[in-house]
């Protein structure tokens, strides 16, 4: 699937930010390989690998909160709805759980990511 498609399918009002979240984590991920390249001071490096921790963990709470916001509009919807055929409640289902899956990479990658600085920094 396209990251497009992806992010449009998801929801915007979720996926933008969950973008948005990974391409910080991102930079800062860069920036603290750069801090480690540099031999930074460590309250630096620690304060970068803080930054990375928190926006992983904002991902992912996102992404959730992302899921059950889709999924409470989809149960009111079906609520309505007097015959729900069992495509249309899984292909609900299967659009609520975007934004948890979106939520939940960009955190596993952040994760690794910091893994791997704060192994790079004990080697120094």
């Amino acid at each position: 699937m396209i990251l497009a498609n992806f992010i449009i399918e998801g929801g915007v009002n979720f996926t933008i930010p969950l973008t948005l979240m990974g391409l910080a984590m991102a930079a800062f991920i860069i920036r603290g390989v750069m801090l480690l390249m540099n031999d930074s001071e460590l309250p630096s490096i620690t304060k970068n690998n803080e930054i990375v921790k928190q926006l992983a963990t904002l991902s992912l709470v996102w992404g959730i909160l992302g899921q059950l916001t889709g999924l409470f509009q989809a149960f009111d919807a079906i609520s309505k709805m007097e015959n729900v055929s069992s495509a249309v409640l899984a292909g609900g289902l299967k659009v609520s759980l975007i934004c948890t899956l979106y939520g939940v990479a960009i955190f596993v990658i952040g994760r690794l990511a910091l893994l791997a600085l704060t192994l790079l920094n004990k080697k120094k």
